[in-house]
């Protein structure tokens, strides 16, 4: 937390300055030769893979090495705050400081944005955007593969810290914290599947990593600019190697006890409508 509260005050530094100069600087405040495509996932379902993919190509950036524009504002990464629905968001700060970031060429550029959280707030970012060209891709995957991954790479202390202040207290046991996994994942789920009611392209990981090159087409087709694009292409992803990619569920699933499936499964059962309109089924 000191150290998120050290960032946040460089961040809102360097913010102060850039209020300043769209001022004077009207590039801060749209641009002609930019292009935005937001991604919009939960964390651990693909999001990485998508945007690693996407920036091989010649003319698309992100404007942070994680692809995640969150980061640069502190109202937008505050733990335990940043998934917040009714956050208060300066959002033409928010487009200042993102542009800042794209460096002028001489050709136009896409920029991927895959921030987790900004699935709360991803009508409001599109919006705030609007000035320039923005698309935006939603990607679904398998509750149970994603809550693997979140209980390998987040514990309990770092979900309450992060997520779930409200969960504090209520994490003390295994099936207490898979089953909170499941809720979240079928609270974030719901927003996920509102969302592509307005998404310009609509796939899951599991098609993603099937069938790269037709996932590749479809996003040429919202921006021909974006043909260089290799599908078979190296990708790096979390401490995985860079390799081509690949379906990865089931080796992470099998990481899971029997208890904690059912665990994962109670916590998703107030879902499953949810689960079942995203493409995936209950287990156990």
């Amino acid at each position: 937390m000191l150290k998120w509260h050290a960032q946040a005050a460089l961040l809102n530094i360097y913010g102060t300055g850039i209020r300043a100069r769209a001022l004077f600087d009207p590039s801060l405040r749209s641009r002609e030769d930019v292009s935005w495509l937001l991604v919009a996932t939960l964390p651990n379902s693909g999001s990485t893979a998508v945007s690693k993919l996407l920036q091989g190509s010649s003319r698309s950036l992100a404007v942070t090495p994680s692809g995640e524009g969150q980061w640069l504002l502190p109202a937008m990464s505050a733990p335990g705050k940043r998934w917040e629905p009714s956050r208060s968001v300066d959002y033409e700060q928010m487009r200042r400081v993102w542009l800042s970031r794209v460096p002028k060429g001489d050709a136009p550029v896409v920029v991927i944005d895959k921030s987790p959280s900004n699935l709360v707030r991803l009508a409001e970012v599109a919006h705030a955007l609007s000035s320039m060209p923005v698309k935006l891709i939603s990607v679904t995957r398998d509750p149970y593969a994603t809550v693997a991954s979140w209980a390998k790479r987040y514990p309990p202390a770092r979900v309450i810290r992060d997520w779930r202040p409200s969960l504090k207290g209520q994490l003390g046991t295994d099936d207490a914290f898979f089953e909170a996994l499941g809720n979240i994942w079928g609270e974030w789920a719901a927003m996920l599947l509102k969302l592509r009611e307005r998404a310009d392209y609509s796939t899951s990981y599991e098609t993603l990593v099937a069938a790269p090159a037709d996932f590749v087409t479809a996003i040429t087709g919202l921006y021909p600019e974006l043909s260089d694009i290799d599908p078979s292409a190296n990708v790096s992803v979390k401490d995985y190697e860079a390799q081509p990619l690949r379906n990865m569920n089931d080796e992470q699933i099998a990481s899971l006890t029997p208890a904690q499936l059912g665990a994962v499964t109670k916590g998703l059962a107030p879902h499953e409508g949810i689960v079942r309109a995203l493409g995936y089924e209950l287990r156990g």
